[in-house]
């Protein structure tokens, strides 16, 4: 709420300075008025825009944040001259007497906390916290400074306070520029630790930005600890070229960073220019634009009236402004039509839904079944308001559950909270987690996790003539995760009423199901692994039941067919906090493997997918891509990419030999520094967690799943104890620390915070493993192999006979107790590790 309120005053301030040309004389001021006058216009235009149309995007509210408060910086040299044009005197000290450029650095920091996006377990993004939370300190004490020196300035607290206020510059403008000079910089190093494209767009907007202010506030910082480069620009043909040059500078700022926002899709600009174009700029902003060109004429009129008119109307002032006024009142006129044409030009936006409506009211008639019908819809969807998904959850002869068309989503209770509030007549409903206006918070946790796990954003109820609830139309996200805007929610209750039409029409008996839904439980069969629908929809029923295998079946994880979009096909494996199955991907038609991890609440479900989002935009050739996370009955399923060679540990015993394994161990350890350069961490090498593409590539496994199943332990209700039964294999949570036991190094078993070198530990452990063919402290038991690693150390003198004695020196420097005699970092790991390869 203050941030509004100084918002508030910043726009204030910089709209009355937009009346100064109407009473402005020839000043003293060495920059010229004219250039400063447009700065204010580019940034307070700018900012009111963002600002009233940002309150979806945090991103958005807090730049033009920014914006307004640096407009408000060059307007208060105007609101001396502006004043006499305030009516009400008292305003005019008001807004004279404030400073709202003190906390553009908090803004321009918020800004950077939350650009780029990136998964913020890293060190930076708590200094970036630390730095936001100093520099709404700093400016709240420059605020209040400038204040008391301006309003008291008479009393003790004025002249303690005196060296912070504005008017006296020194350390006013040098707090300003550090906090401000700081945060550009910030962004583009946290940048590095970004997805692909996000580092590209950072890049791209963090340039624009610098090239304007780093000069400018350069500059203001030099001035002030240096009174050489002071007495230098304090010349009045020195300012006056540095100010050009500056100010100039200043207006490549929404010019660069426009072609940013636009070329890299900095924001949400679909989302920007529909609310400008419908709130900010059809009510605000364009009337404010035109109505002060035109307040402006009259008042300069008023000021010449003892002139004749011919001579009044003919100054230079008054014909630019009269000629700003009539452009104004003509784009006020016409808003809507030029927003909308803007916002198809720029962003390529989605058909006339209008247009896609009646071309989907035509071809629904040709459907004769609801599946067809369902997906007729889903693409016309997609092209009315960009939908990636869309589905008819429907009524049927089981009165117990609604089912989806296809059969791709799970059952829907007929109890559930949706279904009844889609029972009563009304509009469509929000739905979609972390979303504003959602009901999502207000919903049972059965009914949260059907929203996650079917990607739910918005429901529509199906009402036949004569008030028959038939079922809901659920759309899943946008494509780009836009999100919807409120005309959406009108073009889908119009295809919802479209829908219901053709559902009259379709052949299938409505009283019938649609289809055979195959999101139900599945069996396993405990020898060969191979996955199949259960009997009766029911896996309990087959539990005496046989395999053609002849090994008996138990009741799966997961369905047969995951979300319409996975086959489910074999399990591969099973660990501490889950099981891994093979699929096929029904889409794309490859085969991928599916982790499930311990079941969740929704809300948790929520960040882990936005957590996994983000580190599948990281892609390394020696990591095992993560396509996603699904999740089925609060079970979160990690999508990853499925390796057709098997792991490490199948082919332990044995071993490799000591120059296969030295190599293994310098590619992986190169995959190690890409990833701790970005700020990730695997936290769980081990031989099975080292798999093979089918051309032999090595590649990470679980990359970013110990991060994930962190929280999911954490938030578990059920989180696996941590006893002797334990295996030293399996991943799960020992002391509070999440990996797998045999794996963790010393500092980790004494409750250390995770950090690069648990990775590298993890490593060289491995390759000692493969050398020698199994875990130096497999023969004891887990309890007293955790005590030896943390008290003693591991069996060198073992190794020692074992393996080449370069290979053996290296492993005792790299697995030594002491970390500061191990490598520090994945680089230095590899080049070890290569050097002592070329030793063998």
């Amino acid at each position: 709420m203050w941030s509004f309120v100084v918002l508030t005053v910043a726009g204030l301030q910089s709209l009355l300075a937009l009346l100064a040309p109407i009473v402005w004389t020839r000043s003293e001021y060495p920059i010229p008025a004219s250039l400063v006058h447009v700065v204010l216009l580019a940034f307070c235009g700018g900012g009111l825009v963002l600002v009233l149309s940002g309150r979806r995007d945090a991103r958005t509210y807090y730049l033009g944040g920014f914006f307004l408060c640096f407009a408000s910086a060059a307007a208060l040299r105007f609101l001396p001259v502006a004043a006499p044009l305030v009516q009400v005197a008292a305003v005019a000290r008001f807004l004279q007497g404030l400073y709202p450029d003190a906390m553009a650095p908090w803004f321009l920091w918020q800004f950077v906390r939350r650009f780029p996006r990136v998964v913020r377990f890293e060190t930076g993004g708590r200094i970036i916290d630390v730095a936001t939370g100093l520099s709404l300190l700093s400016g709240g004490v420059l605020f209040v400074a400038s204040l008391v020196v301006t309003r008291a300035q008479e009393t003790t607290l004025a002249e303690l306070l005196h060296p912070l206020a504005r008017k006296t510059g020194g350390l006013y403008w040098l707090v300003l520029s550090a906090f401000l000079l700081g945060a550009p910089v910030a962004a583009w190093w946290r940048a590095r630790r970004a997805e692909a494209d996000e580092r590209r767009r950072t890049r791209w907007f963090v340039s624009g930005l610098a090239i304007g202010i780093l000069p400018l506030f350069s500059t203001v910082f030099a001035e002030s600890v240096s009174p050489t480069i002071a007495r230098f620009f304090a010349e009045p043909s020195h300012r006056y070229a540095q100010g050009v040059v500056l100010y100039v500078l200043l207006l490549t700022i929404p010019v660069t960073t426009g072609y940013a926002v636009l070329a890299h899709r900095i924001l949400d600009l679909r989302f920007v220019l529909h609310r400008a174009a419908q709130h900010a700029l059809a009510r605000s902003v364009v009337f404010l634009l035109a109505a002060i060109p035109s307040v402006a004429v009259l008042l300069g009129l008023a000021r010449r009236r003892h002139l004749p008119l011919s001579e009044a109307i003919s100054s230079p002032s008054v014909l630019w402004l009269g000629t700003a006024s009539a452009l104004g009142w003509l784009c006020y006129a016409n808003r809507r039509r030029l927003l909308s044409r803007l916002e198809r030009l720029l962003v390529g936006t989605r058909e006339d839904a209008a247009t896609v409506l009646a071309r989907f009211s035509k071809e629904a008639g040709e459907c004769r079944q609801a599946d067809e019908l369902e997906s007729l819809l889903e693409r016309r969807l997609g092209e009315a308001v960009t939908a990636e998904s869309a589905a008819l959850v429907l009524t049927h002869g089981d009165a117990r559950a609604l089912r989806a068309a296809r059969g791709h989503y799970p059952d829907l209770p007929a109890d559930s909270g949706i279904v009844e509030l889609a029972r009563v007549p009304g509009g469509s409903i929000v739905v979609a987690p972390e979303v504003r206006n959602s009901i999502f918070s207000w919903l049972v946790e059965d009914d949260q996790q059907w929203v996650v796990a079917t990607h739910a954003c918005l429901v529509a109820p199906l009402h036949a003539p004569g008030d028959f609830f038939r079922g809901i139309l659920v759309l899943g996200p946008t494509r780009g995760g836009a999100g919807y805007m409120p005309v959406d929610l009108r073009v889908l209750a119009a295809f919802a009423a479209t829908t219901v039409l053709a559902l009259e029409r379709v052949e299938a008996d409505p009283g019938a199901p649609m289809s055979t839904s195959r999101s139900g439980p599945a069996a396993e069969c405990s020898a060969c692994g191979i996955v199949s629908e259960a009997r009766d929809g029911n896996p309990a029923r087959n539990r005496f039941g046989r395999c053609t295998c002849g090994g008996a079946l138990r009741p799966a994880l997961l369905p047969a067919c995951l979300h319409g979009k996975f086959e489910v096909e074999r399990v591969l494996g099973r660990g501490g906090m889950g099981v891994v199955y093979q699929a096929v991907d029904l889409e794309l038609g490859r085969s991928v493997a599916l982790k499930t991890l311990p079941q969740q609440r929704a809300h948790a479900i929520v960040r882990m997918r936005r957590e996994a989002r983000s580190m599948a935009g990281f892609l390394h050739p020696n990591l095992a891509l993560i396509f996603g996370l699904e999740a089925w009955r609060g079970i979160p399923v990690l999508i990853v990419e499925y390796l057709e060679r098997g792991t490490l540990a199948h082919r332990l015993p044995p071993g490799l030999p000591p120059a296969e394994a030295l190599e293994l161990g310098a590619i992986l350890a190169n995959a190690l520094a890409a990833m701790h350069a970005r700020g990730f961490l695997h936290r769980d090498i081990k031989p099975q967690n080292i798999g093979f593409a089918a051309d032999g590539t090595p590649k990470l496994l679980d990359f970013g799943l110990a991060h994930l199943a962190s929280e999911a332990i954490a938030d578990s209700e059920d989180a696996p104890c941590d006893d002797e039964s334990l295996s030293g294999q399996r991943l799960t949570r020992t002391g509070g620390v999440v990996g797998t036991p045999l794996y963790l190094s010393p500092e980790m078993l004494r409750g250390e915070a995770p950090s690069p070198a648990q990775d590298l530990w993890g490593l060289h452990l491995v390759v000692w493993e493969a050398i020698v063919g199994c875990h130096p402290l497999a023969r004891l038991p887990l309890r007293k192999a955790l005590q030896q690693v943390e008290r003693s150390g591991l069996p060198f003198d073992e190794l020692a006979g074992s393996v080449p004695a370069p290979v053996a020196s290296m492993l005792g420097s790299a697995l030594h107790r002491d970390p500061r005699r191990r490598p520090s970092t994945a680089e230095e790991a590899r080049a070890s590790l290569l050097a002592t390869l070329r030793l063998v």
